[in-house]
């Protein structure tokens, strides 16, 4: 091997005859000098010098305090007794360098699709070096990317576990650290590549910006052509190269054990100032707050009634002692709600319904059967709020007498209203008038929603409600959601061809349509009908999955 530089030769000779190193050995520790030195004439002055002492070789980091730490560590130990040359075999060419085990977070599969993506003059031209443990499958697996990408056999070098030594001398020799993870915890690889001059190329992933610091080292990694576009600005720009070893030699310097624990330090001394300095504030008289009974036929988390009574009880909250009543299990309660109340059962307000100073019944006209019975013993006022469906009027447009209903009608027209009605059900419209009335014949006073007195309640989203209608419309968590709402299925054919138009920008995207005015053939608890292209129907009523819809949906 030739140098240009006559004390770097000498250095080269003398250390080759007394050692009997490779030549690579050697040429690893004078380019890892070369590379963070600009001037070669102070690099074969500070090389000859270090020769001197070849046979102890006592290099300590203050004797030459423009050099880093690690790389002294590196030529040490390549001219040293404990060189390990063996570390280059397999090696030779420049080459691309990556520290990482086999894992899928670690995207060596994007990094090999990089590697290939180059054009043919760098890539022939450079090897790609993996440092870290790998099971026995992983060289066959990677070999075999490796050949489907058409690169040369020898592309793709693979060190497995190697010493701190070895690994800072890796560090320093690479044309470039390539490291497209999808995730980090911290980002330790690249921060150790910058401290020992290497050029780093990063994806741009949870705290790796933060670690490299500079938007033209941080790439997209999901793309392994834009990603090799980056590498090869690298390695073909030996300018480009030299300014980013400089920066991150420069940027290593700022992550030290010192900085974080003064930058703590600093903020419990100023916490403690604070804390000495602030006087105890005197504590004012409140008035007793008023105790509301809120009583609620059902609560859990994907009821859309208690959605929509979420932000309800929120303000009550604020200047009322509220306790709720309801048929749901504790453990089935809506999240926020318990959280911000102490919840019991509807059989405790017998016992109970004299401590409070108003009880307010909220639900809608479902809800008669339950709230019946509690509202006449303790009468209240009651939130009518608007219900999803409110009558099944089937293909005919003829109401069906559920038992709401029929509670309803007696309510309001009494038996002879309900015998009448059994003769000739009428219309949907007709019974719509009626629906609530059974309740409303208990209340102190009723008050509409949507009128002034309750203004249209807003419906609160809830991650269990959208986890739970995932799953029971086999959706996966992470996958986009397109929900459709719709009353016949005779108009589901304009959203099907849409949303297959979308396959080749949304592969991973999944659409659910509701059609709510048809009758289900099936009972309603089976799963939606699986269509092709990740598509998903369902017939039935709108009611038990719409708060989980409307949490889980991305677009309606």
């Amino acid at each position: 091997m030739i140098f240009s530089d006559p004390a770097i030769s000498a250095l080269f000779n003398r250390s080759h005859q007394k050692n009997g190193e490779q030549p690579t050995a050697l040429a690893l520790a004078v380019l890892m000098y070369a590379r963070n030195i600009n001037d070669l004439g102070k690099l074969g002055g500070m090389v000859e010098r270090i020769a001197e002492k070849h046979v102890g070789l006592n290099i300590l980091p203050e004797h030459y305090p423009h050099v880093g730490t690690a790389l002294l560590g590196a030529i040490k130990h390549v001219l040293g007794d404990a060189a390990t040359p063996e570390i280059m075999d397999g090696i030779s060419r420049p080459f691309v360098l990556n520290t990482s085990p086999l894992e899928y977070r670690k995207n060596l599969e994007g990094l090999i699709a990089a590697f290939g993506s180059m054009s043919r003059q760098v890539r022939s031209s450079h090897q790609l070096v993996i440092v870290g443990k790998m099971n026995a499958d992983a060289r066959p697996y990677l070999d075999k990317l490796v050949r489907a990408e058409g690169l040369p056999a020898d592309t793709l070098v693979l060190t497995g576990f190697v010493s701190d030594e070895d690994l800072v001398a890796l560090y320093a020799a690479c044309s470039l650290f390539a490291f497209p993870a999808w995730s980090e915890g911290f980002g330790l690889p690249p921060l150790e590549a910058m401290a020992c001059g290497a050029p780093v190329i990063s994806a741009n992933t949870t705290s790796l910006p933060e670690v490299v610091g500079r938007a033209d080292m941080l790439v997209d990694p999901s793309s392994p052509l834009v990603f090799g576009q980056a590498m090869e600005r690298v390695l073909g720009n030996p300018a480009v190269q030299q300014d980013l070893r400089a920066y991150g030699i420069e940027r290593a310097k700022a992550f030290t054990w010192t900085r974080p624990a003064r930058i703590i330090l600093s903020a419990f001394e100023k916490l403690h100032a604070q804390s000495r300095a602030r006087q105890p504030a005197q504590q004012p008289i409140l008035p007793q707050r008023p105790r509301v009974a809120l009583v609620c036929a059902r609560m859990d988390t994907d009821s859309h009634v208690a959605g929509r009574l979420s932000g309800l009880v929120s303000a009550l909250s604020a200047g009322c002692d509220v306790t709720l009543y309801s048929m749901t299990p504790d453990d089935h309660l809506d999240q926020w709600t318990a959280a911000q109340v102490e919840c019991r059962t509807l059989e405790a307000l017998d016992w109970d319904a004299s401590q409070f100073d108003q009880i307010l019944y909220a639900g809608d006209c479902h809800d008669a059967p339950v709230l019946s019975a509690p509202m006449a013993a303790h009468p209240g006022l009651f939130m009518q709020m608007r219900p999803l469906e409110s009558i099944d009027d089937g293909e005919a447009g003829t109401a069906i007498l559920t038992p709401t209903m029929q509670r309803d009608i007696v309510a309001s027209q009494g038996l002879a209203g309900l015998v009448t009605a059994r003769q000739d059900p009428g219309t949907l419209a007709q019974w719509k008038e009626l629906a609530g009335s059974s309740l409303s014949l208990y209340a102190l006073r009723t008050l509409p929603e949507g009128s002034a007195a309750l203004p249209l309640l807003p419906l609160s989203g809830d991650k269990h409600a959208a986890a739970h209608y995932r799953s029971f419309a086999q959706v996966a968590d992470d996958a986009p959601l397109v929900a459709v709402v719709m009353s016949r299925s005779i108009t589901v054919g304009s959203f099907l061809a849409a949303f297959r138009g979308l396959g080749r920008t949304l592969p991973d995207a999944r659409m659910v349509i509701h059609v709510t005015g048809e009758r289900a053939v099936a009972p309603a608890s089976e799963k939606p009908t699986l269509l092709q292209g990740g598509i998903h129907t369902f017939t039935g009523p709108l009611t038990p999955h719409y708060r989980g819809l409307l949490s889980a949906a991305d677009l309606i």
